[in-house]
Order: C-alpha cells, then sequence, then structure tokens
C-alpha cells in the first residue's frame, strides 16, 4: 500500500518477459488502475521472469524491495523510492542453470529474512533449507555472523544457515513460508519428503540461540493427477502450508484425509514442540489445497483463502478461491 492509501500490485507470467506494476487509481479501491508499468525491462532470455515479490523495509526509509526470480534463473532484488522507477536488477543468489525458490518477509526493524533451497527438489540430487538475513546492505545468519555484502552478490548455495541439509538427513525439502516473531526472528515452514507418496511439514524458529526444529504432521502425497511417467507430473507439488503472520505460532495448512486434501488451522504454544489443530473444510467432494493467510487480516476478514477445485497440472486445471470469515 502507498502512503496515501492506493494499491500497487506486482504480476508477472510464469517466465514472462516482463515484470509489471499497477497502481490503483483512488485509495482502498480495486475496481479501477493506472496503467501498466515495467519494474523489470524486457528479456528475451527463454527463463524469463517470475515470483515477483514486493516488500517495504522500514530501513530503506520507505523504499520498495522487489524480489524475483529472473534471466538465467537467478534471485535477484531492485529498489525503487516509490514503486514506480526502478533501479537494475541485482543478483542474490545464482545455482547455475538450477532453480532456487526463494521466500522473502521483512520486520519491523528493516530487515529483510530470506529463505531459499538450492533448486527444485525433482532435478537436484539434494534440496536444503538455507537462511539469511539482509540489512543495512550486508546479509547475515540469524545470530549476526557476516555472510557476505551487497558487492559480493551474488551468493552460492549453501550459504547461511542451513536449517534444514538435506544431505545429512539423505531427503529433499521444499520451502513454502517465512515469517517472524513479534521479537523479529524469523520462523519458517517447509516440507520434507521421505518418500514421493509421504509429504512432511515442518516448522522451524529462530529462539534467539539456535534453529528449534519440529515437524507439524504428516501431509499425504502430491495433489496433482497428472499421471506418473507424464512431463507434467509433479511428485512434489504438497497441499501446502503457510504462516498467519501476524501471529506466526498458528499455521494454515493442506492435508490428505480419506484421499482429499481438507485445509486445517494447526496452532504451537511452545515453539512448535507440540500442535493442536481443528478443521476448516471437511468431507469436500473436491481438493483444497496452497491456503494462503492475507496480510493484516482484519478480524472480520478472511482468516484464509486457498484454491479448491480439479488440477491436473499448471496448464490444466479447474479452480477457484475460497474464504474462511470467521
Amino acid at each position: 500500500m502507498l502512503n496515501d492509501g492506493r494499491l500497487i500490485v506486482f504480476y508477472s507470467g510464469h517466465r514472462g518477459r516482463w515484470v509489471i506494476y499497477r497502481t490503483s487509481l483512488w485509495p482502498e479501491d480495486v475496481m479501477s488502475w493506472n496503467e501498466e508499468g515495467a519494474a523489470a525491462p524486457f528479456t528475451s532470455d527463454v527463463r524469463g521472469h517470475t515470483y515477483p515479490t514486493p516488500v517495504r523495509p522500514h530501513g530503506y526509509g520507505g523504499d520498495f524491495l522487489l524480489f524475483w526470480r529472473g534471466p538465467g534463473y537467478d534471485f535477484v532484488f531492485a529498489r525503487s523510492p516509490d514503486g514506480m522507477s526502478w533501479s537494475d536488477a541485482t543478483p542474490l543468489l545464482d545455482n547455475g542453470d538450477e532453480r532456487p525458490y526463494a521466500k522473502v518477509e521483512t520486520d519491523g526493524s528493516g530487515a529483510v529474512h530470506i529463505a531459499f533451497t538450492d533448486g527444485q527438489p525433482a532435478e537436484v540430487a539434494s534440496n536444503s533449507i538455507y537462511y539469511v538475513r539482509f540489512a543495512g546492505d550486508v546479509l547475515t545468519t540469524a545470530d549476526g555472523t557476516l555472510v557476505a555484502g551487497v558487492q559480493d552478490l551474488p551468493l552460492v548455495p549453501p550459504a547461511g544457515d542451513v536449517v534444514f541439509d538435506s544431505i545429512r538427513e539423505g531427503i529433499s525439502a521444499w520451502i513454502w513460508d517465512i515469517a517472524v516473531d513479534s521479537h523479529d526472528r524469523p520462523v519458517i515452514v517447509y516440507a520434507t519428503f521421505p518418500a514421493e507418496d509421504d509429504h512432511r511439514y515442518r516448522y522451524a524458529r529462530w529462539d534467539g540461540v539456535s534453529w528449534s526444529d519440529h515437524e507439524i504432521t504428516a501431509a499425504g502425497g502430491w495433489f496433482p493427477t497428472a499421471r506418473r511417467g507424464t512431463q507434467q507430473f509433479t511428485a512434489h507439488y504438497s497441499g501446502g502450508v503457510t504462516l498467519d503472520h501476524g501471529d506466526p505460532s498458528v499455521v494454515y495448512l493442506s492435508r490428505e484425509i480419506d484421499g482429499v486434501f481438507e485445509i486445517e488451522r494447526w496452532t504451537t504454544p511452545d515453539g512448535g514442540a507440540s500442535w493442536t489443530s481443528r478443521p476448516i473444510t471437511s468431507k469436500s467432494a473436491k481438493n483444497n489445497v496452497r491456503p494462503y493467510v492475507p496480510a493484516g487480516n482484519a478480524p472480520d476478514g478472511p482468516q484464509v483463502i486457498w484454491m479448491n477445485g480439479d488440477y491436473v497440472n499448471w496448464m490444466d486445471y479447474s479452480t477457484g478461491l475460497r474464504m474462511k470469515i470467521d
């Protein structure tokens, strides 16, 4: 949201030629929009621009930071004072031809917290979860140990804190979400894959001294219905797990129950050591996946939003969005 209450929205195609932004014409209104602008310039690289994610850390004087996966599969970022005029992209992660996946969150001090992987778990021999804190043009681990300055970028995995060591554990992982608690300490949720049909959700939290990491629950298998052996088969697409960024002791997740993926709300009173849960959906006819908690969700607004319907693969689906009003 801009200072005057208008919204600015960023989007791209998957491997799109541009990263696009649009601003609403009126405060707190989504019916009328300005023309499209480019936050990242045209690229002819077939890998294109994907997953634009804006944050506005206070430590940059209100400047915007925009992160995305850019040409060459590099994870990059650009800066803007107003959300409309953008610097050139700076590569933050580069793992050759692999595709690191990353999630970002900002905190009250102006730091940006970044959790990332080596690549896509179906394409790399091991896929770990890493963490760095980005503030004042310096990247550190959670305990403040220097990782790199901006002038030393890009990072090459492994780098920063190793939250989940795929090589040591002998199984791969995939990042889902990162948030910060009331002390501006990072909390991460991710999935691991003891087997293709055995996905597990985990909860990792920096307690000020070390990373505390616990399993939340088994999640079932993959939810897309593309058949094994086809190009579109995606064994590592879990139902999904996300944090309530206003209270990261609350997790929403999708797991397989009686052959259908259902949404549940899980809470922990002790940093992930123990959990209680309650259903958001039950006995559904179609899968409910990829839950997401709106930022700054109002008490009378949607508690959680998710995708419902038939999903064969990323190009063949008949789905809608549903929400839970508390």
